[in-house]
C-alpha cells in the first residue's frame, strides 16, 4: 500500500468515543514527551495497551492486512499556543524510522476541526517521500517552507483515519492547536506500524 488513504466513521460510533473520551482525559506531561533530542509537546504514550489491541484488527482490515505490529503509539493534544513545529515556524516530517507505515485517528470534538494533514513535495528534486538517495537533501530542507509545495491534504474530521506510507513527508495542518482544554483541542490518536 504506497498511497495515501482515508476511511471516514473508522471506528464503530461507541469505540470511536471511548478513544475521544479517552484522549480527552489521557495525562499529558508538561514538559512534553522526549525522543532522541527531541520534545514533543501534548503527548500522551499508549504502547503496549488495549488501544492497540483493540485497533489492530481495524488497522489491518484498513490495509489490506493479516497482522498488524506496532513500534509506538500515542494520544496527541494540542491546545492553543502549542505547535508541532519543535520551534520552527514550518515543520515537516516522515516517520519511516518506526514502522512502514504511519496511521492517524482524529478525535477532535465534532464541529471543531480544523485543517488535517498535509503531504509535501518537494519543489527542487520533485519527491514526496524520503528515501536513501534524498534523505540528506530532504531532511535539511524539512523546516524550510520555500522547499515544499502541498501534494494532497486529508481534512480532519472526527472518526476519520488516514493511513499512509511513514516514509511520506507530511505535516499536521495547521500547526496550531486550539481550544483552552482537551475536550476542544486538536486531538488524535497515531500509531506506526508494519504489516505481516
Amino acid at each position: 500500500m504506497n498511497r495515501v488513504l482515508f476511511h471516514d466513521n473508522f471506528l464503530p460510533d461507541a469505540m470511536a468515543q471511548d478513544f475521544r473520551t479517552a484522549g480527552v482525559n489521557a495525562h499529558y506531561p508538561p514538559e512534553g514527551v522526549r525522543h532522541e533530542g527531541t520534545t514533543y509537546p501534548g503527548m500522551s504514550l499508549t504502547l503496549d495497551s488495549d488501544f492497540e489491541r483493540d485497533m489492530a484488527p481495524y488497522i489491518a482490515a484498513a490495509a489490506g492486512a493479516e497482522e498488524v505490529a506496532f513500534a509506538a503509539s500515542f494520544f496527541r493534544c494540542m491546545l492553543a499556543g502549542q505547535d508541532t513545529g519543535n520551534g520552527h515556524d514550518f515543520r515537516a516530517h516522515y516517520d519511516s524510522d518506526f514502522g512502514t507505515h504511519a496511521f492517524v485517528l482524529y478525535l477532535s470534538e465534532p464541529g471543531t476541526e480544523v485543517g488535517g494533514t498535509a503531504f509535501w513535495k518537494h519543489k527542487a528534486l520533485g519527491d514526496i517521500a524520503i528515501n536513501e538517495s534524498n534523505q540528506e537533501q530532504l531532511s535539511e530542507d524539512l523546516t524550510r517552507r520555500e522547499a515544499w509545495r502541498a501534494e494532497s491534504f486529508v481534512g480532519m474530521r472526527y472518526n476519520r483515519a488516514a493511513l499512509f506510507p511513514a516514509n511520506r513527508i507530511h505535516s499536521a495542518y495547521p500547526q496550531e492547536g486550539w481550544g483552552d482544554k482537551p475536550a476542544q483541542a486538536r486531538l488524535i490518536w497515531a500509531t506506526f506500524v508494519s504489516f505481516r
